[in-house]
């Protein structure tokens, strides 16, 4: 009972699945249940350092493994990101070359 009291004084209860832990279950002062990555976010915590590097490499110092999904997508939308800030700085520039500014 002690155990569960500590728990709920330090507002973070964890889901618990045939007697493991499977993810921690944060809620705020509101009572609104919110994400691991709110909650880091929140408390200015760094990031899970997993999300950004694989969780392993090759012994013989090649570097890392194949990028994952999610490195995959960031790459994509980093892409996209970079070419859409280049049009605009493009854009502009043309603008300013015709003295609309």
């Amino acid at each position: 009972m002690s155990s569960l009291k500590s728990l709920s004084q330090r507002s973070c209860i964890y889901g618990i699945f045939r007697n493991q832990i499977i993810m921690p279950l944060i809620f705020n002062q509101n009572k609104r249940l919110i994400g691991v990555q709110e909650w880091r976010k929140k408390y200015n915590r760094p990031k899970n350092r997993l999300n950004f590097m694989p969780e392993w490499s090759y012994l013989d110092g090649r570097g890392y493994g194949p990028p994952s999904i999610v490195q995959k997508k960031r790459y994509i939308r980093d892409q996209i990101l970079g070419q859409t800030v280049v049009e605009r700085l493009n854009e502009l520039q043309e603008a300013k070359n015709f003295n609309c500014f």
